[in-house]
């Protein structure tokens, strides 16, 4: 995969990651939605709530982006100090730890747009969706 297709399929992603946050913000529920998950995820208790299971997904997907990318630079590292002076080596390192922090740049500044735009954004709860009220005036 060169480097071109990479860069495609990260801004792919975090699209993704971003619309999925909006799309799950704009459901309003009547009654609080109760789901049984099948399986828990890693480091988090066993929970019922839609909201706090969604909430548990993205806090697990920015950790999962923190490991990775930590685990690129130790590999772009790596690569760096056995190249022994092979440009090409020393690029595909340099290369492998760019994208690494361009991957941790893209999260960040993804959770400080939705933050930016509204706090309520990167902070799921049932209680915020429901208490939305419209009203209507006839003249």
């Amino acid at each position: 995969m060169n480097n071109k297709n990479k860069k495609k399929l990260i801004f792919f992603f975090s699209t993704a990651l971003f619309l999925f946050g909006v799309g799950v913000l704009k459901i309003k529920a009547a009654a609080p939605l109760v789901y049984t998950p099948m399986e828990n995820i890693p480091g988090f208790e066993k929970t019922s709530d839609f909201f706090t299971y969604v909430s548990n997904i993205y806090k697990f997907g920015i950790w999962t982006i923190g490991i990775a990318a930590m685990l690129m630079i130790m590999i772009g590292g790596y690569v760096y100090l056995t190249s022994a002076g092979n440009t090409a080596q020393t690029g595909k390192a340099k290369s492998i730890i760019t994208d690494a922090i361009v991957g941790i740049i893209l999260a960040l500044v993804s959770y400080l747009l939705l933050y930016t735009i509204n706090p309520d954004l990167v902070k799921l709860n049932s209680a915020a969706l429901n208490s939305t009220t419209t009203t209507s005036t006839n003249p």
